[in-house]
């Protein structure tokens, strides 16, 4: 009998640590994924706006190559990199995760926010008007352009480069993330964050009463703190072996970064990790805290015990 409960706490021990590391998990998710100070942090600490904003660069400038001369594409992509600065871009991606959190968090049915691009349209027109002016005029006649019609050569520019009125959030994601992986982990995540804070308290207290029932409260509370000071440390472990080993990874050429490229997927995975890394620490202590507490209620119950069956002996 002793062995078969025994054998039940060591499966109640092992269920805690899981349920120990779901929470820890959703604790996590709340202080970066759904927290919008997470998002501004990284754009201040890590300079991931200047990435992507060199990124965009880069894209259009083999875009606009494709689809004119040189020398108008190198105007082109001058005049749409100073229209759409790196201030806009950062400004831009806050538009896009303060949706995509409230999105994740439940408190609206899908990602609704939509860039306005009106009043830059406006002026790329003007910008690319005074920066024709610059290309010589025997240029603009070789290319097939009278240099007396800007306005014209502007509209065909613009017509090249056309650009809606507003860009939805969610349309720009689909077309960033073709094969919908990003889409899909948003749904997960969302669905996720909604069930691991009742699950968790559910799961912790069914397994608790389970073990009070098997080894009584005070020394289930033992087990309860054992398993989450086990649960701390390795979540704890597993956040260190991470920070450490995926950039190895990646850079040994082991994994491949699907979203960023290495010199800024290492900076944005430490500041997440520095970010959290105190719950597994606080969960660990929070544990140890238990363990105490149950000794201690343990052995003031049993001296109890004892004292009360003194007299009855004695009385005998």
């Amino acid at each position: 009998m002793k062995g078969s409960k025994t054998l039940l706490m060591v499966i109640i021990f092992l269920l805690l640590v899981a349920v120990g590391w779901a929470c820890q998990v959703g604790l996590s998710a709340e202080q970066t994924v759904f927290d919008n100070d997470y998002y501004r942090g990284i754009l201040d600490e890590t300079g991931l706006d200047s990435h992507i904003y060199g990124v965009m660069q880069d894209r259009l400038q083999e875009g606009i190559s494709a689809e004119m001369p040189d020398n108008l594409a190198y105007v082109v992509t001058m005049v749409l990199s100073a229209v759409f600065n790196e201030e806009w871009v950062g400004k831009q991606i806050l538009v896009l995760t303060d949706d995509i959190v409230l999105y994740l968090r439940g408190e609206q049915p899908s990602l609704q926010a939509a860039i306005d691009l009106r009043e830059k349209k406006d002026q790329l027109r003007v910008n690319l008007e005074n920066a024709l002016t610059v290309i010589p005029d025997q240029i603009l006649f070789m290319l097939g352009f009278d240099p007396q019609q800007l306005d014209a050569l502007v509209g065909f520019l613009v017509y090249q480069l056309p650009l809606p009125d507003q860009l939805a959030v969610e349309e720009l994601l689909a077309a960033w993330d073709t094969d919908d992986r990003l889409i899909d982990a948003l749904a997960k995540i969302r669905q996720y964050q909604r069930f691991y804070g009742p699950l968790s308290v559910t799961g912790f207290a069914l397994l608790l009463f389970a073990g009070s029932l098997l080894v009584g409260p005070f020394r289930a509370l033992k087990w309860f703190g054992a398993a989450a000071v086990v649960s701390g440390l390795g979540f704890y472990l597993a956040l260190q072996a991470g920070n450490y080993l995926y950039p190895v990874l990646l850079d040994s050429g082991f994994m491949e970064g699907r979203i960023f490229a290495h010199e800024i997927f290492i900076p944005v995975l430490e500041f997440s990790v520095n970010r959290i890394v105190y719950i597994p620490v606080y969960y660990a202590l929070a544990g140890l805290a238990a363990v105490l507490l149950g000794t201690a209620a343990d052995k003031i119950s049993g001296s109890l015990l004892k004292r009360g069956k003194n007299p009855a002996e004695s009385g005998n």
